[in-house]
């Protein structure tokens, strides 16, 4: 009606819809850092001891379980060179070196476990990963299989099949050992071992201390 006082409850309803959308934001921005991270522990062990663990994943064909158990066998050297899955050496700078990890790991045959990310932890709370920052050291898919029988990687195809030897390979054996290198600086303190498959769950071993 001309001569109206136009509302004022927009007004006033503007404070709220701000805050509901600041909310709104917040949840995504903890939702993402949450399942772009490693947050949860899904199985924990002592050096020399079996954690055991079993996630959930979804692939091509809908939601799934891993199931495998893994243990901290021990340290290899410390090298100040970096071989990577192909075979190439290159050398680190000053300070820096590779530390070998020594894995043993047991599953079936049909577990996909390729692609997965060794971390090691210090005790200033920093962590490095096997695949580290640059491509030259990335290291491959076998950090958690063996290089000859890796077994089946995760389907992305609708031609592939769930839990399927690849051709060119044999079956993988129920229990193998793997020794990944991951580059950290020479005077890191590692105080935690971490085998992730997904985010955010991963396996947290202990070393001796």
């Amino acid at each position: 009606m001309i001569g109206a006082r136009p509302s004022r409850w927009w007004i006033l309803a503007i404070p709220f819809a701000i805050a509901l959308m600041l909310a709104a934001a917040g949840y995504r921005v903890g939702t993402f850092w949450f399942h772009n991270g490693q947050h949860r522990v899904l199985a924990s062990a002592d050096a020399g001891q079996w954690a055991r663990a079993s996630e959930d994943y979804t692939d091509v064909f809908g939601d799934t379980t891993r199931s495998y158990a893994v243990r901290l066998a021990g340290w290899g050297h410390k090298s100040s060179t970096f071989v990577n899955g192909r075979g190439e050496e290159f050398a680190l700078p000053d300070g820096i070196v590779a530390r070998t990890v020594n894995l043993e790991f047991e599953a079936e045959p049909d577990q996909a476990l390729t692609s997965c990310t060794i971390s090691l932890i210090d005790a200033q709370g920093r962590r490095f990963d096997n695949g580290g920052s640059t491509s030259q050291v990335a290291n491959e898919s076998s950090a958690c299989v063996p290089e000859e029988t890796p077994g089946p990687s995760v389907a992305v195809l609708d031609t592939d099949v769930r839990g399927a030897t690849p051709d060119d390979t044999q079956p993988r054996p129920t229990r193998w050992a793997t020794s990944p290198q991951v580059v950290v600086p020479r005077d890191a303190e590692i105080v935690e071992v971490r085998v992730s498959f997904e985010h955010p769950d991963y396996v947290r071993l202990m070393p001796e201390r």
